[in-house]
Parts: structure tokens; sequence; C-alpha cells
């Protein structure tokens, strides 16, 4: 009779007391948690909308667009981008800095000098710095600039402070 309770002890007691393995897998690779992003970018008298798509680890592919009247200083006076729409592709530099670049289209805008011109296709720069909760940094602008009368001719344009505020991570 011990012999069987012996039996019964070792096929029934031990699988739940037992046997299991304590060590724990450590994984070097970090997850992400998000793949897509919504953030806002507030500058001077104007915001733009942009919706980013995780691509790699640390790179991003997004589209946007902004409209009132986005102020870019230039060597040849103040530019007001009046509506925007742009490409860019982010890449994260480390944990707190971000640099992004692409094409952009501005198919309205208004000049120091009260003029109207036709279009602004230029590319595009930014350099952003990441607190907690918002990021700050500088956008700059390689542009061709096309005014109503005809002319066109490029220019160096500046936005010195940009405030990028994401509004929704997915």
């Amino acid at each position: 009779m011990k012999k069987v309770l012996y039996i019964l002890v070792i096929f029934f007691a031990l699988p739940f007391t037992g046997y299991t393995q304590n060590e724990k897998t450590i994984s070097n690779k970090e997850e992400t948690s998000f793949k897509n992003q919504i953030d806002l970018d507030v500058q001077f008298l104007g915001v733009d909308f942009l919706y980013k798509r995780r691509l790699g680890k640390k790179l991003f592919l997004g589209a946007g667009f902004g409209g009132g009247t986005i102020v870019s200083f230039s060597n040849r006076g103040i530019i007001l981008e009046i509506l925007e729409s742009k490409i860019i592709l982010d890449y994260q530099l480390s944990d707190r800095i971000h640099f992004y670049s692409g094409p952009k289209f501005c198919p309205l805008i208004l000049t120091e000098n009260n003029r109207f011109g036709s279009y602004i296709f230029g590319f595009e720069v930014g350099l952003l710095f990441n607190t907690k909760k918002i990021e700050f940094g500088i956008k700059l602008s390689f542009i061709d600039f096309n005014v109503s009368s005809g002319s066109s001719r490029g220019l160096l344009t500046i936005v010195p402070l940009v405030v990028k505020i994401p509004l929704g991570k997915w």
C-alpha cells in the first residue's frame, strides 16, 4: 500500500510543485509601442497637421498639411505661407533628438511687399529636440519661389521655432 501511495505522490504531486524553469528570458530587442502618430506643429501664426507611419525602429514616413500664415524668414524678406502640404522622412537620431526632411509645396503665399505668389516648391529640413510631452526645433527650407509676375528665384528660409505636440499614437 505504501508503494502505491508513493507512486501516486510522484505522479500527481511532483508536476505541481516541481521542476519548473526559474530563469527569465531577457530580450535585448526593444519593442516599439506604436506604429502610427499624429502631430500638431505650432509655428508663429500657423499650424501643421502631420500623420507619420513607422517604417523601422527609428524611421517614419509622413504626410502633412498646414494653414494659417506660416512665417518664414529669408535673406530677401518675410514669406507668409497660407497653405502648405509636405511629405517627410523622419529619423530618430537619439532618444531626445530627431531629424526630418522631405519635399513641400505651398500653392498660396504672400510676400513682404503684399504680392501674392503663385507657388513655392522646395525641400524642407527640420531638427527637433524632444522633452517629455512636446518637441521644440527649427525648420529650414530650400525653395523655388515663383511670384505672380513670372520671375522665379531660389531662397533659403528658416522658421526659428517649431513646437510639435503629439496628438495621438497607436
